[in-house]
């Protein structure tokens, strides 16, 4: 199963071949190469894809921006350079679960490009996922009307299938100003 595969650390083991297929993948430089950081990206998003049970790997400001962020992060490394995310506690507190769950799977950038990573590098990246998953709760996003005329219905049904022509909503239901307050209460509108 693919869950068990991303969550078992027993099975994900800097061997011979892994270290072999580094020395492969690196160029005269001894840089990891792009094509290998998108591979190991890839590989953390789908393993986290189980756990928030959404797909990240078809957000592709999500894989170029963390594959860029990760290139970053690994030549900072080589070099021993370490950075300190002013914005770590905030993370760790208000998104204590995602922080734990990165957490959980860091080991797959570790392992694969041969780091470690600390936790103000683990908040930077959390920064990435967590834009994509807001990304998609705004995408997802339908506003709920209530269209209420003060005129009479056919005014209202009007004006309702000229907004559904020009605008993403759902309208739930169209009435006359007299009945707009229990319309609203009943319906949960986002805009009347």
């Amino acid at each position: 199963r693919e869950e068990d595969r991303c969550l078992n650390k027993g099975e994900i083991v800097m061997n011979d071949i892994t270290k072999k297929l580094l020395s492969m993948i690196s160029d005269i430089s001894g840089e990891i190469n792009e094509t290998y950081i998108n591979m190991v990206v890839i590989h953390l998003l789908q393993c986290l894809e189980v756990h928030y049970k959404t797909t990240l790997t078809s957000d592709s400001m999500l894989t170029q921006y963390l594959c860029a962020h990760i290139t970053a992060c690994y030549r900072r490394l080589k070099q021993s350079e370490h950075i300190s995310n002013p914005l770590l506690t905030d993370m760790q507190q208000n998104y204590r679960k995602d922080f734990d769950i990165l957490k959980e799977h860091i080991f797959i950038l570790e392992n694969s490009l041969n780091i470690a990573l600390n936790n103000d590098e683990i908040a930077y990246i959390l920064m990435h996922i967590l834009a994509a998953l807001e990304r998609q709760k705004t995408d997802s996003y339908i506003p709920v009307l209530v269209v209420a005329c003060n005129s009479g219905m056919a005014t209202g049904n009007l004006l309702a299938a000229l907004i559904r022509k020009h605008f993403h909503v759902r309208i739930a239901a169209i009435c006359q100003m007299q009945n707009l307050e229990e319309t609203v209460a009943a319906h949960h509108a986002d805009l009347v």
